[in-house]
């Protein structure tokens, strides 16, 4: 019994009131947002960095492999990066691939459980984090059945590194985090050709990912 408490504790921690979290970090280049609303069928993927809190970097080495298989199938290419420490806590960091997809139609039929979600306007392109509620669910109940444990995305930490690569971008943003800076209001950004704006979403963004499967993060402007 003390050993499966513990592997619930290390494996799942994840975002609960406890205080474990999820922690997911997306790159993303402007040039293929703009060619998902251009082109409807493109195959656009984004490099995502999963971190997931552990009890420790002992226990976290030793089941590594575990946690990777658990997450297989759920998200695209995912690989083991190693154990990291940040301010006492541990984290196991994975890789894996998202979908970049043109609208909320194509991002239902992505097969993924997280994803990009670009959105073509007269402003210019909204750009959206979204969670598949259904493979959530599923993801959900596995991890019951299996540790007792529920996963809880409305504390997960969601950051976007958005990079410009072949042109100079207007970028607006409203509450979120800008390379650290608060921004509680509707605020554009210069982005330059090579530049990067590290977009943090809020805890509202969070906790609306988990009630409705997504949350705005900003919008590249015509």
């Amino acid at each position: 019994m003390k050993k499966k408490w513990n592997s619930i504790l290390l494996i799942f921690s994840i975002a609960v009131l406890s205080a474990c979290k999820f922690n997911v970090t997306s790159d993303l280049y402007s040039s293929d947002l703009r060619d998902a609303v251009a082109n409807q069928n493109a195959n656009l993927m984004a490099l995502a960095t999963l971190e997931i809190e552990v009890v420790s970097d002992e226990q976290c080495k030793e089941n590594a492999t575990e946690i990777a298989d658990l997450l297989e199938g759920f998200v695209s290419k995912i690989s083991t990066r190693g154990c990291v420490s940040k301010e006492f806590d541990t984290y196991l960091v994975l890789d894996a691939k998202i979908p970049i997809v043109n609208g909320f139609n194509s991002w239902n039929q992505a097969n993924s459980l997280l994803g990009i979600v670009a959105v073509e306007s007269k402003m210019g392109v909204g750009v959206f984090f979204a969670s598949d509620p259904v493979k959530f669910q599923i993801l959900n109940k596995r991890v019951s059945d299996e540790f007792d444990q529920s996963l809880n995305l409305a504390e997960s930490e969601v950051k976007l590194n958005l990079r410009g690569d072949k042109q100079t971008e207007t970028v607006a943003v409203s509450g979120a985090f800008v390379n650290g800076r608060p921004i509680d209001r509707h605020t554009e950004f210069e982005l330059a050709r090579r530049g990067k704006l590290e977009i943090l979403l809020s805890n509202v963004g969070s906790a609306h990912i988990e009630r409705a499967g997504y949350a705005y993060a900003f919008l590249l402007k015509n």
